[in-house]
């Protein structure tokens, strides 16, 4: 059996989380819905809940480069099914009956300029190419504040679109290209071992969204750009040569605070001003950037449109912008700048 195996632990240089040569996994507390109601905080809280997903492929079937695309295609039409009582019975957790889909892709996660909930961390391959019987695709998900809540359901929803169809039928039968859900895992756990949520005997509600604990800030810190990060400066893409990492620090501060407020019952409240200004003095070395090409398939333009962005890696030197920090940090897990649902955006933390 091949293992196909898009997962971001396995795939070096292009994940989104640390892996064994980056910055240790952090030891994390469990976040419950009441000990997250605050009225204001001052430092970046984000319960999150990380997971492996592993899915066998049942017949023949082209995949597109573009992983995080088709992951994220495919689950909206699945999660309307399940709010329309297609899959009865999978408990939503905090969120109302109904609201999956609004919640996930519709413009209820779109409410007051809030970002969706999740994060599809599937790196992408060369091309559309064929998939064999048998083989294993494996994506990474995370679920970020509340909507963690309705994991039973989103993993339904995986598992319905699968079976359903991956893609394009490949060779002489020209099947749908199904397949199912095989195991899911939560990584990172208090004890250090992943948790399984998921197998054949169905699904276990083993695990809740935690918060990352922020270790302290090192001295030196380089960055990873792992998948193409799309920024943009007064309506135009940003390049290799107007990068400046207040651009991407920015970027997160933005994201983590509208996520917060959205989906965590946490108004975070920083001192914007001492932030803006941090980030505006902060200064790159060791630039390693290029512009990576892409294009992924728009179903509301109904053509392809540019995927592509800013890779490669520089070096920070931390000391004087140490609150910065915790945005960097939590960056690793909810990405930055535009495509991030679908993986893009993806930032690696090494520390010097």
């Amino acid at each position: 059996m091949t293992d196909v195996d898009a997962s971001p632990k396995a795939a070096a240089g292009t994940a989104g989380i640390p892996d064994s040569g980056a910055t240790e996994a952090p030891t994390t507390s469990t976040a419950t819905h009441s000990d997250a109601v605050r009225s204001a905080v001052a430092e970046p809280v984000l319960p999150l809940l990380r997971l492996d997903l592993a899915f066998m492929i049942d017949e023949p079937v082209m995949l597109p480069g573009n992983r995080g695309n088709l992951w994220r295609g495919i689950l909206g039409p699945a999660l309307k099914r399940i709010d329309e009582g297609v899959l009865p019975g999978l408990s939503h957790g905090e969120l109302a009956p109904g609201s999956l889909y609004d919640t996930f892709i519709g413009e209820g996660s779109r409410s007051a300029g809030a970002p969706r909930p999740y994060v599809i961390d599937a790196p992408s391959r060369m091309g559309t190419h064929p998939v064999a019987r048998g083989d294993i695709e494996r994506i990474g998900l995370t679920l970020i504040g509340r909507p963690a809540s309705a994991v039973e359901a989103v993993l339904g929803a995986f598992d319905f679109a699968a079976r359903v169809g991956l893609g394009a039928g490949h060779g002489r039968t020209q099947t749908r290209g199904r397949g199912h859900l095989q195991t899911v895992t939560a990584a990172w756990r208090n004890d250090g071992v992943d948790i399984v949520l998921f197998d054949h005997n169905g699904f276990r509600p083993a695990a809740v969204a935690e918060f990352p604990a922020v270790p302290p800030c090192p001295p030196r810190l380089r960055v990873i750009l792992a998948t193409p990060l799309r920024l943009v400066h007064d309506g135009l893409p940003i390049g290799p040569d107007t990068f400046e990492p207040g651009n991407l620090v920015g970027s997160l501060v933005q994201r983590v605070k509208t996520l917060s407020t959205a989906f965590c019952d946490v108004m975070l409240e920083p001192d914007i001003d001492d932030l803006k200004a941090r980030w505006r003095a902060l200064r790159a070395s060791e630039k390693m950037l290029a512009f990576s090409d892409g294009m992924r398939w728009s179903g509301n333009q109904h053509k392809d449109v540019g995927a592509g962005g800013l890779i490669g890696s520089f070096m920070l030197d931390m000391q004087g912008f140490e609150p910065l920090f915790p945005y960097l940090w939590l960056g690793q897990w909810v990405h930055a700048g535009k495509g991030v649902v679908a993986g893009l955006g993806a930032i690696r933390l090494k520390p010097t």
